[in-house]
């Protein structure tokens, strides 16, 4: 038995308060949705996807990665990109049975890969990383560009949005490559211009 117990802090480090700090800004997100405030929960979705990017900035540069903190980044991520994505399907773009069935297959198949890639790890091939399945924030970030769409055109995302989320879903856990990138400053762009156009909305509809 191990007589030195790590403490709160001395597990967390900084990447891991940065990682509780993405957790409360995804609680944000799920709270404006349950609020009717679907373009202010987006934009608290985004903020963070940019603290789930940044804790792993620093774990890296800090030299903090561990296990605690994989599971940790895991955990959040089910919350944050999965709860999130299940509820804005079904609260905005199917309020009906299938959007409760669709709901439960983004977490069920979206928990699956997550603790799939905590067993397994990246898939290594001619000396690159990549990731089996495609990752859990881009079912977020499909849902939240269906939403957009809808904003414009609704009935064509009435007739595609269902299909289009249980291909994403399922596609979680598939064993398709993701290639693993560092493409940061792209994700980063986009991102932002995604928080641009949502507090645009917020702004347009007061």
């Amino acid at each position: 038995m191990n007589s030195k117990q790590k403490g709160v802090f001395e597990y967390l480090g900084l990447p891991g308060v940065i990682s509780i700090l993405g957790l409360a800004a995804g609680w944000m997100s799920v709270v404006r949705l349950l609020q009717n405030l679907p373009f202010l929960a987006i934009s608290a979705a985004i903020i963070g996807f940019y603290l789930d990017c940044l804790d792993g900035y620093v774990a890296r540069k800090t030299h903090k990665i561990s296990e605690f903190g994989r599971q940790l980044d895991g955990t959040f991520d089910f919350f944050n990109y999965l709860v999130f994505a299940a509820l804005l399907f079904w609260k905005y773009l199917s309020p009906n049975l299938l959007g409760i069935l669709v709901g439960f297959l983004i977490l069920a198949t979206g928990a699956f890969r997550l603790i799939r890639f905590n067993v397994e790890g990246f898939v290594t091939k001619n000396n690159q990383l990549y990731y089996a399945g495609i990752v859990v924030c881009h079912v977020s970030l499909t849902a939240i560009i269906l939403f957009f769409i809808q904003q414009f055109y609704p009935q064509i995302i009435s007739i595609i949005a269902g299909p289009t989320m249980v291909i994403v879903s399922l596609l979680q856990i598939s064993r398709i490559l993701v290639k693993k990138t560092n493409a940061y400053g792209f994700w980063l762009t986009l991102a932002f211009i995604l928080l641009v156009i949502s507090l645009g909305f917020q702004t347009w509809q007061k």
